[in-house]
């Protein structure tokens, strides 16, 4: 099943909930709250892979300590654990930072080992250090200290804590301190915290210390030489590009693609077309650098090096001798970071035939980050052969974060007429998905199609359409969704349009005129008392003098009212009456001049010219 976005995904999940159109919260604050509800619903077991990782990312915009449990699981998971760092890095608070810590604890346990595989616990562990030490700073540094001296520790594990600190700024020092020692003998110490503390001075001693760290590169052990050149490439130094060039040969991964990545950030890869192209055929030789090497050579701007991957991704395509899935994913990396539109194409053509998941993930996803807007529906119908494959999988998750790539790239009502050009001979799912589709892009041609497609005499369009404008992501959707509740012929369809109205009243912002105004609309649209009462308590969430106004004027004037609904309007009113008197004094008197009270209950009447004395009379 196509889901083109995570917002869309969660109405739709709050609306089966009845939370959406029924229970919706009185503030902004609330709605987040039953957001985040919903959301840690989701993440349990009724979620799929691809929901979760949608839920994961908009919990890394609201999530809170309390969605950290829910959360936390994740980290485990090869395809999910991405996501769930993610959001933990951006959650505040100290959960989120434990929940990241625990994991590295428990995945360097030897019972780890019995349940994970040792590459892919690796490829784990590697990840949350880096999410640690993004998230946790400087209060990171005892536990990335303690892996990077750890004999139990990979090499790949240990270079990726020392790479951690390395970056980091260097620690505050107390005030009084021994003298520094020198540089080049912290360096060579076989002590790993006198070499970073030798680090932290070089970063103290700014460009300064460059030349000297340089000198010290052929006499460290590899996985000191991959945190040295972490140290160079942020002091910025040229200087020191031709001391570095020779570890790009280095026979250890890390420092061959470490050197390579600050040969790119001292711009030694822009200055020398001889070493760029020895980059790219170090690439190709070596699977395990090649992506970061790769993105390093994409920050050139090399004519060569751009035809030279135009034509291995154009091989790759044909299904000439295959590159090993490093080299390919790198590829598409460098395309996209010089955007070679030109391999729109060819990208999709790998995502749609390539037996390998993680190559037909990646090419989907460059494809969306270069596609133009002639190739945008190829892009959509790629997208959803891929989804059928494996509703659930990373294939779906990467074809939807695909469109949306390119999508947010494009003018929103040209989008929506490539998208209608679809529809034109659309059925069944593919139908459900450009629809939906429709609804993430948004503007005022979406809009228009989708609200055709509802006033359609096929049954099925109707359904299908009044449920993606229930769903729509701004309040644009208010004149439409109010046409259809007043005018479709079918009233499972005119309560589910009225129902989308009233959300729009209750979940958005809208100045205080449009909302009183929707909501005294929709009360005039409802069939049913549960809908009528759901537009009245949107006047009492959001009270105005103009909502006061119109419930006087029903509770005094209206006389198809039964008993029961003018015992509610009378409620409703004198609580918002209430309100307004108390914040506004001087719009409560003068709706009450320019109102008739006199068919109102005598009680009421005196409840409400009782508001006008000063609060300390009453």
């Amino acid at each position: 099943m196509w889901r083109p976005c995570s917002a869309l995904l969660l109405l739709t999940l709050l609306a089966g909930s009845g939370i959406a159109q029924s229970e919706v919260a009185r503030s902004p604050a609330a709605a987040i709250e039953q957001e985040r509800a919903a959301l840690t619903t989701l993440l349990g077991a009724v979620g799929t892979t691809y929901e979760k990782a949608k839920a994961c990312q908009r919990l890394a915009v609201i999530g809170d300590a309390a969605s950290v449990p829910a959360i936390a699981p994740l980290l485990f998971d090869p395809e999910l654990s991405s996501y769930a760092r993610t959001a933990l890095e951006q959650i505040p608070g100290d959960a989120a930072g434990e929940a990241l810590t625990a994991a590295i604890g428990q995945l360097r346990q030897p019972a780890a080992a019995e349940t994970i595989q040792p590459q892919q616990r690796e490829r784990l562990l590697i990840g949350l250090l880096h999410s640690a030490g993004r998230r946790l700073g400087e209060s990171a540094r005892p536990l990335l200290t303690q892996i990077a001296d750890a004999t139990d520790a990979s090499p790949a594990v240990r270079a990726t804590a020392a790479r951690a600190l390395a970056a980091m700024e260097p620690a505050a020092q107390p005030e009084e301190t021994a003298p520094p020692a020198d540089l080049a003998e912290l360096l060579q110490t076989p002590e790993p915290r006198s070499f970073r503390l030798g680090l932290q001075q070089a970063r103290q001693q700014g460009s300064a210390a460059a030349a000297g760290l340089a000198e010290q590169l052929p006499q460290l052990p590899p996985p000191r030489q991959a945190a040295l050149l972490v140290v160079l490439a942020d002091l910025g130094d040229d200087a020191v590009i031709t001391a570095i060039a020779p570890l790009a040969e280095s026979a250890d991964d890390e420092v061959a693609a470490t050197a390579w990545e600050t040969l790119a950030a001292l711009g030694g890869l822009q200055a020398s077309a001889e070493r760029a192209a020895a980059g790219f055929a170090a690439a190709l030789a070596r699977p395990a650098i090649a992506p970061r090497v790769l993105a390093a050579l994409g920050g050139a701007e090399n004519q060569q090096l751009d035809a030279q991957v135009q034509s291995a991704v154009r091989e790759l395509a044909a299904g000439q001798p295959t590159a090993e899935p490093g080299v390919a994913i790198g590829l598409f990396e460098y395309a996209v970071a010089r955007q070679l539109t030109d391999l729109t194409e060819p990208l999709l053509q790998i995502a749609k035939t390539h037996a390998d998941t993680a190559v037909a993930a990646a090419a989907i996803r460059a494809a969306g980050s270069l596609a133009p807007l002639d190739q945008l529906a190829a892009l959509l119908l790629t997208g959803e052969q891929l989804a059928q494959r494996a509703p659930d999988g990373p294939l779906a998750l990467a074809a939807s974060e695909a469109v949306q790539r390119a999508t947010v790239r494009m003018p929103p009502d040209e989008v929506a007429d490539v998208i209608a050009g679809l529809l034109k001979d659309a059925q069944g799912a593919r139908k459900t998905m450009l629809l939906e589709q429709l609804a993430y892009v948004g503007g005022a041609r979406a809009l228009e199609v989708v609200a055709e497609i509802a006033h359609s005499n096929d049954l099925a369009d109707v359904d299908l359409a009044t449920r993606v404008l229930g769903q729509w992501l701004s309040t644009d959707a208010a004149d439409v969704l109010s046409d259809l509740a007043a005018n479709l012929n079918h009233p499972v369809y005119r309560l589910r349009s009225l129902r989308g109205y009233l959300r729009l009243g209750r979940q958005f912002d809208l100045p205080p005129e449009q909302r009183t105004e929707l909501a005294t609309r929709a009360y005039q649209l409802a069939d049913r008392d549960e809908e009528r009462t759901l537009a009245i308590d949107i006047l009492l969430r959001f009270p105005t003098p103009e909502g006061l106004r119109w419930l006087v004027d029903m509770g005094a004037h209206n006389r198809d009212l039964n008993e029961p609904q003018r015992q509610e309007i009378y409620r409703v009113l004198l609580q918002v009456a209430e309100y307004i008197a108390r914040e506004q004094p001087q719009r409560y008197a003068a709706v009450l001049q320019a109102v008739d009270l006199q068919p109102l209950p005598e009680g009421l009447q005196t409840d409400l010219l009782r508001l006008t004395e000063p609060a300390e009379s009453r």
